[in-house]
This record gives C-alpha cells, sequence and structure tokens, in this order.
C-alpha cells in the first residue's frame, strides 16, 4: 500500500493538475471521493470541483484556456 500511495504522489507531481473534476452523488455507496484521493489532490495544489456538493459543473475549453461554470451553490 505505502508503494502505491508513494506512486500516485509522484505521478501527481508529474502531471501537475491544476483542476480536478470529480463526479459523484451525494452519499453515494462507494464513499467517493476518498479522503486520501482529495488530501493527494489537495497537497498537489490541485483545485477540486464535485457534483455531490456543486451540483452540475460545466467546463468550456479554448485553444490555449478553460473555464469551469458551476451551477449550484458549495455545500460546507
Amino acid at each position: 500500500m505505502a508503494a502505491e500511495v508513494q506512486v500516485q504522489r509522484i505521478f501527481l507531481r508529474f502531471v501537475k493538475p491544476e483542476t480536478a473534476l470529480i463526479s459523484c452523488g451525494v452519499d453515494n455507496s462507494y464513499g467517493h471521493p476518498h479522503n486520501e484521493t482529495l488530501q493527494r489532490l489537495k497537497e498537489a495544489g490541485t483545485k477540486v470541483y464535485r457534483t455531490d456538493d456543486r451540483g452540475e459543473i460545466m467546463v468550456r475549453v479554448w485553444e490555449d484556456s478553460y473555464a469551469i461554470e458551476v451551477f449550484g451553490e458549495q455545500k460546507e
């Protein structure tokens, strides 16, 4: 397990994601997203958008940029 976690951290350092979109339902039976995943993304400095607490998320992509629009209020 420790080796798997280290590989995941190396991967995140390599790709340097600035944004992550996680599609999951509120109180889903799988427990997604897992706290470990959210922690690793936070450590990588990644901005996370989740449908379970933000509602619908739209991404507009242009040649050299993108914009994210959220249709719903963030739940605390």
